[in-house]
């Protein structure tokens, strides 16, 4: 069961803000077909995201090395996070962990 607080939930997908049962990965996704997944959950704490650079190297180290052909940005993931945060209606919050 998940927590419901997070019924409701927003994701960004691909340029998209939609809802949680939306929100889905094409079913002849290379990550989904191979088991190929980079993440990284940083959490809000006062509308702050916690050593969101360290995050963000994490992430680019990992599309890097698995030779992704596409390579987002910082920007193009501060961007998402934000657009994400403004959905949600949680800029500002604490305990938020970022998925």
């Amino acid at each position: 069961m998940w927590d419901e607080r997070n019924k409701t939930i927003l994701a960004f997908v691909d340029g998209e803000i939609l809802p949680r049962d939306r929100a889905s990965v094409p079913l002849w996704d290379a990550g989904f077909l191979h088991g190929k997944q980079i993440w990284s959950a940083p959490r809000l704490i006062n509308g702050k995201i916690f050593r969101l650079q360290d995050h963000l190297n994490k992430m680019n180290h990992g599309i890097k090395a698995m030779n992704c052909p596409v390579v987002p940005t910082d920007q193009d993931f501060k961007d998402a996070i934000k657009a994400a945060l403004i959905a949600n209606k949680m800029q500002g919050a604490s305990g938020v962990h970022i998925r």
